[in-house]
């Protein structure tokens, strides 16, 4: 790649920028991180960089063991990219009440499992009825100073301690009330914790907090959505909360209705992980099993039979693997495409150029395939738009790109994605442009 006229030369960008290699292999979510913190309202990591996180939630542990196995959070951090599992611990409807001991030593493989790909842990207290998470309370205390104290030095564990509060009566103050309790726990063995806390009304109600947050640092407070089901009222609930600099973390979202069935609004999903992106709050996708709802990503059967192959991937699970890490992950100034991990050494060269970004660019192709194919070249911004798409023959070799976007707006400073494709399908080059005066 290199820039046209007067701009600064290739070699001289790379005099002055350098070239970051990044072996892949080594290099995953947590390896880069670290330990996570909340500064203002931003889920950062060890450099006290924002980040976001995307990955995904399983199903209830005590129907869908089969789908959280050694080899599929392998497939969720070598081929889908993910930087995050949420592991749901159903309390009631035959899950943690019935057996404690059996579910913390399930649990504790699957934590270990995860850090053994180097992805975050999300341990999700999944209490759902009646509603009152103070219901179960001294459940939930033996399970998070269990968990806290076995894994909390680890760094890679976060903390959901109430999934939905739901019902007339479960208000913010209820839930305030048990999260007083809960969280004194956990940060006795694991004192920097990251923990999430439940909102009022099946986790819709932002505002009910604003005003009324924890005292307590290092707390990020739960929103879910189903995009069939929640557009416009619910982002604008987010948009106002974030006014107020709440710090949000989406633990579960679906892309159907809130059933987490019926058909899928990929229209409103968009726009909803777009709102996500720019704002840099982190998101898990309900579900990764194969249970016969829209809202799991595999087909029925898929789990028992241990083929994670994309030829058994639902719609939804078509729709979210091709999000979960396009665009890449930016988490170190830099942005890490650290998927799949059996690639090899992947380079990521950053050049100047000025602002507004205006003069031309050639993107030129490293390795182009024999044949006569077609290339299609997107560039992304760090929020995940696409400001510029181009499709050529192999034989041209390059593309020129003017700087100015699809829509006819200069492109300001600020980190690009170059990505091409052959035919729509092979990945042919991905590289970083840094645009800065």
């Amino acid at each position: 790649m290199k820039k046209n006229g007067d701009a600064v030369t290739i070699v001289a960008a790379i005099l002055l920028i350098g070239t970051l290699h990044t072996q892949i292999s080594s290099q995953t979510p947590f390896s880069i991180n670290k330990r996570l913190k909340v500064i203002g309202k931003h889920l950062c990591n060890a450099q006290d960089y924002p980040i976001q996180l995307r990955g995904m939630s399983t199903h209830g542990l005590q129907w869908f063991r089969d789908c959280i196995t050694e080899e599929s959070i392998n497939v969720l951090a070598d081929t889908w990219g993910a930087d995050i599992v949420r592991l749901s611990m159903y309390v009631r409807e035959d899950g943690y009440v019935t057996d404690p001991e059996y579910y913390k030593q399930l649990i504790d493989g699957y934590v270990d499992d995860i850090l053994a790909n180097g992805l975050y842990c999300l341990l999700d207290w999944h209490h759902l009825h009646n509603g009152d998470p103070n219901t179960d309370i001294e459940y939930a205390k033996d399970f998070f100073e269990h968990m806290s104290e076995k894994h909390g030095q680890k760094g890679h564990v976060l903390y959901d301690i109430c999934n939905e509060p739901n019902g007339k009566e479960v208000t913010w103050d209820v839930v305030k009330q048990y999260a007083n309790q809960i969280i004194p726990i956990i940060r006795e063995n694991d004192p920097q914790s990251v923990i999430i806390v439940g909102t009022p009304h099946w986790a819709l109600d932002l505002m009910s907090v604003v005003g009324n947050e924890l005292s307590y640092e290092n707390i990020l407070y739960t929103l879910h959505f189903y995009a069939a089901d929640h557009k416009d009222t619910i982002r604008n609930v987010l948009k106002e909360a974030l006014s107020h600099d709440l710090p949000v973390f989406v633990t579960e979202f679906g892309t159907q209705e809130s059933s987490g069935d019926g058909p899928n609004d990929f229209v409103s999903s968009q726009t909803w992980l777009d709102l996500l992106a720019e704002n840099k709050i982190s998101w898990c996708n309900w579900n990764y099993s194969d249970d016969f709802r829209s809202g799991a990503v595999w087909e029925q059967g898929t789990c028992n039979s241990g083929n994670w192959s994309d030829s058994n991937l639902k719609e939804s699970g078509k729709w979210i693997k091709a999000r979960i890490n396009d665009p890449p992950d930016d988490f170190v100034n830099t942005p890490v495409k650290h998927s799949p991990r059996q690639s090899g050494t992947l380079a990521y060269t950053m050049f100047l150029f000025p602002n507004p970004f205006t003069k031309s660019i050639t993107i030129s192709f490293p390795q182009t395939p024999a044949g006569n194919k077609k290339i299609t070249v997107a560039v992304y911004s760090s929020s995940g738009k696409c400001v510029y798409t181009q499709t050529v023959s192999s034989t041209q070799g390059a593309v020129t790109w003017n700087g100015v976007s699809d829509i006819g707006r200069e492109v300001q400073s600020g980190l690009y994605f170059v990505r091409a494709t052959i035919d729509n399908n092979e990945t042919l080059i991905k590289s970083v442009v840094h645009c800065k005066e």
